[in-house]
């Protein structure tokens, strides 16, 4: 049925006797809940929260929820907005079933990603006083993309340069001659 409502049901049964008898009755369709839900994109080791959108009528309110949070721990909530931690980096299949105070239940699935914490690397060539010397980005990160640097150049513990920027590679040209210390 695509709408919510009373119908009228008949069945006609029949033996092999040809004998017939008919029964008619009342029967409800129930809305059922539209379900739905958002979550925060974290990285591995940060709690992911679940926040559950789903759509229902206010007298038909969900007193039921079922999360299956896809990494096959064992561990489901079954609490309206739950937190989870992943141990790996990757995407995972999660999946909230509800079901509202008039009986109804539906399900839906998402995919949801955890995110690879980058692995910061660069390497610098030789850099000469008063010249622009470049530093060239190796980071790398197992899932997703990098999408910022933040470079400083420090002398003595203390910053000389800063860059952040969305510039892999920056150029720094630096006055002063010594040994400086370069974090990305």
């Amino acid at each position: 049925f695509s709408e919510a409502g009373y119908y009228f049901i008949k069945l006609i049964v029949a033996s092999e006797s040809t004998c017939v008898d008919s029964l008619t009755q009342k029967i409800e369709i129930r809305k059922s809940p539209i379900p739905d839900f958002s979550y925060t994109e974290v990285c591995k080791g940060n709690e992911t929260n679940f926040k559950d959108l789903t759509e229902c009528d206010s007298y038909h309110r969900i007193n039921q929820w079922k999360w299956d949070f896809g990494d096959y721990k064992g561990k489901n909530a079954l609490i309206k907005n739950p937190v989870h931690l992943y141990d790996t980096a990757k995407q995972y299949k999660v999946s909230l079933e509800v079901k509202s105070l008039n009986g109804c239940s539906a399900k839906i699935i998402k995919t949801v990603s955890v995110f690879s914490i980058p692995e910061a690397g660069f390497i610098s060539k030789d850099i000469c006083s008063n010249l622009p010397g470049q530093l060239i980005d190796t980071s790398k990160t197992a899932l997703g993309n990098i999408s910022s640097w933040n470079w400083e150049l420090f002398k003595n513990k203390e910053v000389v340069k800063y860059a952040d920027s969305q510039d892999e590679h920056p150029y720094f040209s630096i006055a002063d001659t010594g040994l400086y210390m370069i974090k990305l």
